[in-house]
Parts: C-alpha cells; sequence; structure tokens
C-alpha cells in the first residue's frame, strides 16, 4: 500500500533544509529571557536543561 503523499517533492526540500541566519537573526531567534535560563538552571540533569529549553523554543 502506498504511504500519502502530503508535501511535493519541492515542499519536502524546504522542510528538510533549516533556513540560514546571519549572526543578527540568530541573535533574535535564539535569544533566551533570564527567566527561563533560570528556571532551566533548577533542573538537576543537563539534558532535561536542554530539552527544557528546546521545549521553550
Amino acid at each position: 500500500m502506498a504511504r500519502m503523499q502530503i508535501l511535493s517533492a519541492g515542499e519536502q526540500s524546504a522542510f528538510d533544509t533549516p533556513p540560514l541566519f546571519d549572526f543578527r537573526e540568530r541573535q533574535k531567534f535564539f535569544d533566551l529571557s533570564k527567566s527561563l535560563l533560570e528556571t532551566a538552571r533548577t533542573l538537576q540533569n543537563p539534558a532535561y536543561q536542554v530539552f527544557f529549553l528546546v521545549s521553550c523554543g
């Protein structure tokens, strides 16, 4: 049985290719607030801290 085709080949390529950000865009989009960082620091496991910050993003 064939899989459902939701995206065209061009749309799949665009979805799978991450955007290219310059320095200012990285600062804008990946800047985390102090309160968010403080909350992440309360988690004991560094992996949990990363998971928390990624899920907030």
